[in-house]
């Protein structure tokens, strides 16, 4: 791939709509510098492009016509199975495009690939973009849509249409007291159409017999009853105070009062006030005593209780002090756990007890084989003991100018006593 194709696609080519300018880039990034062998499946450039593949294939041979693209080397896509293999397309990059240094290393690639060089003939410059087409209503005033509800009329008494819409908008301000708001389809006068007039006894009627008729019956005690279970529900999902919510001050322990209190402290001095949730209080409290029971620090929950306070407002239950330390919560302490000393320690291992010793146990193991190994090679402990005494011993002894000399020509006559030797058996072979 090369950037100078898809500079061309993207800044210079003369395309017509944004599609051939999509799909021509995509098809730039998959050729070469000299915009030949570019050969993406339909799929892909209906990706690029954002459009379905009968546009790619419209937009591929309208480009195709004004001489953008061309058919290239179909041999270039042998790789690919030949019931999948797409068409190879070459980009007819204008050789005005490229400068004198960009077309010389874009020659040498073609050389090196064994392609001759390009040339201004060979690659002309290209047209300007066709225009865009004007719509044939343009100027032109749209015509006013009709109404797609339009008013019904109702029939006058003398049996003709009249105007009046059959449904008005209510008054908001007019309702009875006592009114309820059931729908009732009142009869038509005699003489006038079958359909019948809709009104809502919530507004008063504008005809004065219609008026006259119409009471406001007194509702039920069952009716009341569901009002009054409504309103109360209502008012228990309105913000209240948290201590409505909370358990009774004796059943709490004192480790679980110090959080609750340091939440509700830190959320009036935050200016978030008591939570909105309903029963958040207690669950917060449901919370803070699960943690103490499991043994978790006073000190550590009351910090984290004012960090969500401050920082998460939203957030109800200390559960979330788990996952609170990876958004920036206070870290909970970790016990440090005392080593326990010995009671009466290995004189050869100090930090582990004399009864019992594995290491000990351990080396007296080793012993135990390497003594069975010597006595099956009849070696004896004490001599092999001495010799490793002597050993070691010599070893330490310094050597002197006068003890390097000896071993030096003690070397050299052992070196000629093997080439006389060897040359004996050469002569007498």
């Amino acid at each position: 791939m090369s950037f100078l194709p898809v500079e061309w696609a993207a800044e210079h080519s003369p395309v017509s709509d944004p599609y051939e300018r999509l799909i021509l880039i995509s098809l730039a990034r998959r050729a070469n510098s000299d915009g030949t062998d570019a050969y993406p499946s339909r799929n892909t450039l209906a990706r690029s492009g954002l459009c379905d593949k009968s546009t790619v294939t419209r937009r591929l041979n309208a480009m195709e016509a004004r001489g953008l693209i061309r058919e290239g080397d179909q041999r270039a896509a042998f790789r690919i199975a030949a019931d999948f293999r797409p068409k190879v397309y070459d980009l007819m990059i204008p050789f005005s495009f490229y400068s004198p240094d960009q077309m010389e290393k874009v020659n040498q690639e073609r050389i090196d690939r064994g392609l001759a060089p390009l040339c201004a003939k060979d690659r002309p410059d290209l047209g300007p973009a066709p225009a865009k087409k004007t719509r044939a209503d343009k100027g032109t005033k749209r015509p006013k849509r009709a109404a797609r509800n339009p008013p019904l009329s109702i029939a006058s008494e003398e049996g003709g249409a009249s105007s009046t819409p059959l449904l008005e908008r209510p008054c908001l301000t007019e309702f009875a007291p006592g009114a309820s708001s059931t729908q009732v389809l009142e009869a038509p006068t005699p003489g006038a159409s079958s359909t019948p007039t809709l009104s809502f006894n919530s507004v008063p009627s504008t005809s004065p017999d219609v008026l006259a008729n119409e009471t406001a019956p007194e509702p039920s005690a069952e009716t009341k009853k569901k009002i009054h279970d409504r309103n109360s529900t209502n008012d228990q999902a309105a913000p209240q105070d948290e201590s409505a919510s909370a358990a009774p001050a004796d059943e709490l322990s004192q480790e679980v009062r110090q959080i609750m209190t340091a939440w509700s402290e830190a959320r009036m001095a935050a200016g978030v006030g008591p939570h909105r949730r309903s029963g958040a209080l207690g669950e917060f409290q449901v919370s803070a005593a699960a943690l103490v029971r499991s043994g978790k620090s006073v000190e550590w929950l009351i910090s984290v209780a004012r960090w969500m306070a401050a920082e998460k407002p939203a957030w109800v239950g200390l559960g979330e002090a788990s996952k609170a330390q990876y958004a920036g919560a206070p870290a909970e302490p970790m016990a440090r756990s005392v080593p326990r000393q010995p009671v009466d320690p290995c004189p050869s291992h100090p930090s582990l007890e004399a009864n019992g010793c594995r290491h000990c146990a351990a080396d007296e193991i080793v012993d135990r084989q390497r003594r069975e190994l010597d006595a099956q090679r009849g070696i004896d402990d004490e001599s092999a003991r001495q010799a490793l005494a002597a050993l070691i011993q010599r070893g330490k002894k310094p050597r002197t100018v006068a003890d390097r000399s000896r071993d030096a020509a003690l070397h050299q006559a052992e070196e000629a006593r093997r080439q006389s030797a060897r040359r004996a058996d050469f002569l007498a072979g």
